[in-house]
């Protein structure tokens, strides 16, 4: 994530970034209730997105790597409230993994 957008890049197996050529993005995110499809385009070959407006706002990620292949979705929930431990916003937040290393 940069500013008020998502970056996506493509990965080979051994993580290092693939050109965007014949694959395809769709985003659908929002509330619930009233998801909507978000623009994408191609920036510096990443996909880039807007992030929906809202604190907590789920996200489908439609990934199309060719035009006859399967498409393959990714859901999650991207959360913006803050931590009340560390103040961070909670996708950057450590104090649930820090949490769990002094536990277990």
């Amino acid at each position: 994530m940069e500013g008020d957008s998502f970056h996506v890049a493509l990965l080979d197996g051994e993580r290092k970034p693939v050109a965007i050529e014949q694959q395809a993005l769709t985003v659908v995110g929002g509330e619930r209730t009233k998801p909507a499809r978000l623009p994408v385009e191609t920036v510096n070959n990443r996909f880039v997105t807007p992030v929906p407006k809202g604190e907590e706002v789920w996200m489908l990620l439609q990934i199309k790597p060719s035009p006859g292949a399967r498409k393959f979705r990714v859901r999650f929930r991207h959360d913006v409230t803050s931590c009340p431990e560390c103040g961070k916003q909670r996708w950057l937040c450590e104090c649930v993994a820090k949490k769990s290393k002094t536990e277990g």
